[in-house]
């Protein structure tokens, strides 16, 4: 009988950056005047994971932003590629709060 195949599992915290991480800067360095990086592409310069890159881009205070290009500096977006990321933010939000609210009904309506 062969035997299962065992699942790599993650069971680290999540990364959350503290104010002052060198990295968001060193991050914030290689995208200036680059125009969109992509995780891979930051991957292969700096060697940090896909969660690390969106916890220092998350951490930059509003520098950096993301969406399915990839990463750029706020200041060099247009305003269409600004609103198109935020949008993109809201839009996510909206839903996580979509999905608190039916699980909240979920569990009390379970009861």
């Amino acid at each position: 009988m062969p035997l299962a195949a065992q699942l790599d599992l993650d069971f680290t915290r999540p990364i959350r950056m503290v104010d002052g991480d060198a990295r968001v800067d060193e991050l914030i360095g290689l995208l200036a005047d680059r125009g969109w990086l992509t995780g891979r592409e930051i991957r292969a310069a700096r060697g940090w994971d896909e969660r690390t890159i969106r916890a220092l881009a998350a951490a930059s205070d509003g520098q950096i932003l993301s969406g399915q290009k990839g990463y750029k500096l706020t200041r060099q977006a247009t305003p269409e590629e600004m609103l198109h990321a935020t949008n993109w933010l809201d839009s996510q939000a909206r839903e996580m709060s979509n999905r608190a609210r039916a699980i909240r009904r979920r569990f009390h309506g379970a009861i």
